[in-house]
């Protein structure tokens, strides 16, 4: 299929599966697509791959890019329940059709996490390049963690973001949720340009050198436990204030 990129970009995009239910004009039209030259062939469709087919069609070049699956985006692709189960589940396993949440298709699950800095160089690659207009970008609304209890039963708690998340979640000891109450506090005062903010203690206070700091040393500071930390590396990028933001 043709990209639908603005000129001068001629990207297409073959999403070729190789699975057993492929047919016949399946096929037919794989081959049918390899009929023209092309200046490059780009091998999957994940964000690298994705990214350098876009750049090169940006600058005049006919790239073919080639995906064995049939949901494109390689390792990060975003799956409904049905592309999930069919990647990740048993042999013939599928989600129910009715769900008390939705249908299978509402759902859209990251195989990996993807996160963009507002600022950063990515996000102004992906603008330049024009592939942001293939990409669909949605707020997430709500956080949450899955853990398996030592019982195995299932554990499903909210991800740290605010003072009151903090305060109700049973996934922190009682004695961890003051210090992350503060921390949170912190952040949310938090300005990268103005110094003044940078100060920060529980008992005696003093300035952050974040610029050099570790994440490691940055929760030592604030002495919360390391299984306190993995919780709150998964929300300080949602937090009001956050760099990530």
């Amino acid at each position: 299929a043709s990209s639908s990129l603005a000129s001068p970009m001629r990207l297409a995009l073959l999403l070729a599966s190789i699975s057993g239910s492929a047919t016949a004009s399946d096929a037919t039209s794989w081959r049918s697509s390899f009929d023209k030259r092309y200046d490059a062939v780009v091998l999957g469709s994940g964000p690298k791959e994705s990214l350098l087919a876009s750049l090169l069609a940006s600058n005049g070049k006919s790239v073919l890019q080639l995906e064995p699956r049939r949901a494109p985006g390689g390792v990060a692709a975003s799956l409904d329940l049905g592309q999930l189960y069919e990647r990740m589940g048993a042999p013939g396993e599928k989600p129910e059709p009715k769900l008390k949440l939705g249908t299978p298709e509402e759902y859209s699950a990251d195989v990996a996490p993807k996160v963009l800095m507002a600022g950063g160089k990515e996000l102004e690659m992906l603008v330049s390049s024009g592939l942001w207009q293939q990409m669909d970008f949605r707020r997430v609304h709500r956080s949450f963690l899955y853990r398996t209890k030592p019982d195995g039963s299932s554990d499903v708690h909210r991800v740290l973001v605010t003072a009151e998340d903090v305060l109700k979640t049973r996934s922190l000891p009682p004695l961890e949720k003051p210090k992350v109450v503060l921390l949170l506090a912190w952040l949310d005062k938090w300005d990268e340009s103005v110094p003044g903010t940078y100060v920060a203690g529980r008992l005696s206070k003093k300035r952050l050198p974040l610029g050099k700091m570790s994440a490691a040393s940055f929760f030592r500071y604030w002495d919360v436990a390391p299984e306190t930390a993995q919780l709150l590396s998964a929300g300080l990028g949602e937090a009001p204030g956050a760099p990530t933001r």
